[in-house]
């Protein structure tokens, strides 16, 4: 389930700082059938998201809240997210960007117990050559926390070079 709201001037709206403004919420519901021991257990997701695409600039950030209740009632696990983007387009071919992701997983939650809470920091240049088509290289640094003490996370620095289509 979802909805996006959009301002569009030619529309309906006359509203000139909201041009190029989107917002949209999401909502997905499942049940989750592990097997045993693990409990099944219903699944909650909610987001919300906003996009600003003006002029150069191009700003995106998205939150989402995470709910496992197990099917016995007997325990909710919680966890939250989400992630800022910020880019600025020199030319209509070069835009260098920053992007903040942030995931708090729910302790001993036997869906996401594998992963941990994790904070990485991007920065990197997208450059489009042709029509469609996108070359990127960033660099992220990730802190991947194991407990309470800092000193003891996982710190990873990726430097990365990719090639896609666009749309």
């Amino acid at each position: 389930m979802g909805f996006r709201v959009e301002e569009r001037p030619d529309q309906f709206l006359e509203v000139g700082w909201l041009e190029g403004f989107k917002v949209g919420l999401s909502g997905y519901f499942d049940r989750v059938d592990m097997e045993a021991p693990d409990p099944s257990f219903r699944e909650e997701i909610f987001g919300a998201h906003a996009v600003y695409e003006k002029y150069s600039w191009e700003v995106a950030g998205e939150i989402f809240k995470l709910k496992h209740d197990k099917l016995d009632l007997v325990d909710t696990k919680k966890g939250e997210g989400g992630y800022l983007f910020v880019g600025y387009g020199i030319t209509d071919y070069l835009k260098p960007y920053v992007r903040v992701d942030v995931i708090n997983l729910p302790a001993y939650d036997p869906y996401y117990t594998p992963l941990r809470d994790t904070k990485q920091y991007t920065g990197g240049v997208r450059l489009d050559p042709f029509d469609r088509v996108a070359i990127k290289v960033e660099y992220s640094r990730s802190r991947l926390d194991d407990d309470n003490d800092r000193a003891t996370d996982d710190r990873y620095d990726t430097l990365s070079i990719g090639a896609s289509f666009t749309f």
